[in-house]
């Protein structure tokens, strides 16, 4: 059938790969994702001013891994700090567009290579990913 979307992981920074891959190929846009200390927030940078470069939109940007939430006192943990991504793209005048938590059960169901949307469409990753979904799609039909 007819492809809606193509989405392709790129390994962080702005190599060939994501250089060639822009320069050769007419992407609809990129969605740049980070987590939030500062170290990962340069590759993030890089990335967005490559693609801003090869004229490719930026739909947003996402924060991964950004707090983990604790099985025995359920209160959120900023392991890696936080909101570091949110500051980048106020910063770049791009759409936040969620952040996510470290999660056990995606890695159980990306492990078995079961997707948690399906496995698990009530709980909060599910929920998570399909309101990042649903803001990209909306920047893509704006």
């Amino acid at each position: 059938g007819k492809l809606d979307y193509l989405i392709i992981d790129l390994p962080p920074g702005t190599g060939d790969a994501q250089l060639t891959l822009a320069q050769n190929s007419k992407l609809t846009g990129s969605i740049i994702i980070s987590t939030p200390q500062d170290i990962a927030l340069i590759d993030a940078r890089k990335g967005i001013n490559m693609f801003k470069k090869v004229s490719v939109p930026i739909l947003g940007l996402v924060e991964n891994m950004s707090y983990f939430i604790c099985d025995k006192c359920n209160q959120k943990h900023y392991i890696f700090d936080n909101g570091g991504a949110k500051k980048e793209a106020e910063k770049f005048n791009i759409a936040f567009l969620g952040d996510l938590p470290l999660d056990k059960n995606l890695r159980i169901h990306s492990d078995k290579g079961t997707p948690s949307c399906i496995v698990e469409p009530e709980n909060l990753i599910s929920k998570l990913y399909n309101s990042i979904a649903v803001k990209i799609t909306n920047n893509l039909n704006s």
